[in-house]
């Protein structure tokens, strides 16, 4: 008999772990070999729980369990036809709900990129995307594009499927630009303590994203990239969410001028790592021309 698993009223970072936790066991094995997705109760889902959702259900995928849909055909309500405009229900139930649904000018869908398909998937599609939106050149762009190519490094170094989940939305009213990435795989902290020594999850995503550590999985991890993207994005005032295992790091610039790291332990694990970065389209200083990109 297959478990049924409802989605969250309010679908973003927040909820993560709450729904993870019913699809997978303690043991980092699906609960069950059918699981049935209720989406009766979204009312809300943004870029992280989007990818949250697109990374789980090919995590299942992958594990061979039988994945179903209930409820998820209501067009009336929002949260539906972003998913149908984002091209969700073409890509899993082989088909858009509505003729009428199209790709938002405000959004780069969820995306699988292998690991190899990373940096012409950057160079093609996110940096002029995100040039556009944010009105700066290409050259502009190479911290940002530096930063998520790192993410990717770690996604290649630490999961058993070298993809990632990456998503983009622009909030004109919030005047932001949200970047989520995620991935199912061995987990920040559970890498930075095989080689650091045990500590809890929360200090071990702060290690991880101190200057100059790196848990040397692979010879071109030079353990710089993590830091460097939060250095620049609080620079501009934006903010970097990662959330790992049971551990949480929130990192925004304080009043100070520093970096304010706020270290959190979660109730439930994820199973991998989730990054959220949210960059303010107001206050976004991009690279100087001619600055030559860094290379991880």
């Amino acid at each position: 008999m297959a478990i049924t698993i409802k989605l969250p009223a309010n679908f973003d970072i927040t909820a993560t772990n709450r729904f993870v936790r019913g699809v997978v066991s303690g043991q980092g094995q699906p609960t069950d070999s059918k699981i049935t997705f209720d989406f009766a109760p979204l009312n809300f889902i943004d870029g992280s729980g989007y990818t949250v959702l697109s990374n789980t259900l090919e995590w299942l995928f992958n594990h061979e369990v039988d994945v179903r849909f209930i409820n998820c055909k209501n067009l009336l309500r929002p949260a539906i036809r972003y998913l149908d405009d984002c091209g969700f229900f073409h890509q899993y139930i082989g088909g858009k709900l509505s003729s009428q649904s199209a790709q938002r000018p405000t959004t780069l869908p969820c995306t699988a990129v292998a690991h190899a398909n990373a940096h012409g998937w950057l160079e093609t599609k996110f940096s002029p995307w995100m040039g556009n939106v944010l009105g700066v050149s290409h050259a502009a762009l190479g911290t940002v594009r530096t930063g998520v190519k790192e993410l990717f490094n770690n996604i290649d170094d630490h999961s058993t499927l070298n993809t990632g989940f990456i998503h983009v939305q622009h909030h004109p009213n919030m005047k932001a630009v949200r970047i989520s990435v995620s991935d199912f795989g061995t987990g920040i902290p559970n890498t930075i303590k095989a080689r650091f020594g045990d500590m809890r999850d929360g200090s071990a995503i702060h290690m991880a994203t101190l200057e100059g550590v790196t848990a040397k999985t692979k010879p071109n991890n030079m353990g710089a990239g993590l830091n460097y993207l939060i250095e620049r994005v609080t620079s501009c005032h934006g903010k970097v969410r990662i959330v790992s295992l049971t551990g949480s790091l929130n990192c925004s610039r304080a009043k100070d001028g520093s970096v304010d790291r706020d270290i959190q332990e979660r109730n439930g694990t994820y199973p991998g790592t989730l990054v959220e970065v949210e960059l303010d389209t107001r206050l976004f200083v991009g690279d100087e021309e001619g600055r030559v990109e860094v290379e991880w």
